[in-house]
């Protein structure tokens, strides 16, 4: 084994344990889910990836909560896609295949037209074109053993290999936690604004 080798792959290690650190008090100071799934597309990209897409589950669809790209143009296509409201991908996309069982799925070769050729929304289909991602890594986003999401990534060049599997994994675990609790905490406000209404209304 080569000793450089083995330094470097202790300094990366190191360094994403700094970061996945970092990312968590980042996470947990986030105070909406909106705001939640904004932050975890910022911490994806572009520390390990040049694209990401974090799926909300609604249903047997999703509905992308947030994104982001390291090209400003992209990332705007990206954005329409939440617009496009939920959708429900083919069966032979990745996130069906999570749908099924909640575990990654790793496309390496042959990508963009795999994607393309699973899809059916114009606006997925414009980003995914733009993009023309030569790798792309799906995780299931897991809270409280029930499926809440999915966390997308894509490389431009380049596909991902064990270590950043492993990182990215990590990185959806601390997501999906996250996510979770945003959601618990705007339940609750939208409960409290909902008695102070229903107490003005009484009052």
């Amino acid at each position: 084994v080569d000793h450089d080798d083995v330094l470097d792959g202790l300094h990366r290690f190191e360094q994403r344990q700094q970061f996945l650190a970092q990312a968590g008090e980042r996470l947990a100071s986030s105070f909406g889910s909106s705001e939640t799934l904004n932050q975890v597309a910022r911490l994806a990209v572009p520390t390990i990836a040049d694209g990401c897409i974090l799926e909300n589950r609604v249903g047997n669809g999703f509905i992308a909560g947030a994104a982001a790209h390291v090209d400003a143009d992209i990332e705007e296509m990206m954005d329409e896609i939440g617009k496009a409201g939920v959708r429900v991908p083919p069966a032979s996309h990745p996130l069906i295949e999570i749908l099924g069982k909640p575990s990654p799925v790793l496309l390496q070769s042959n990508t963009t037209s795999r994607l393309l050729g699973a899809s059916a929304n114009p606006a997925y289909m414009k980003a995914v074109q733009a993009m023309n991602p030569q790798s792309a890594l799906f995780l299931p986003l897991v809270a409280r053993e029930q499926l809440i999401g999915a966390l997308a990534l894509f490389r431009t060049k380049g596909s991902f290999d064990g270590d950043d599997l492993g990182f990215a994994e990590d990185l959806a675990r601390l997501a999906a936690l996250a996510l979770d609790n945003a959601r618990l905490h705007d339940t609750v406000r939208a409960s409290l604004r909902a008695r102070d209404e229903m107490l003005g209304v009484v009052s």
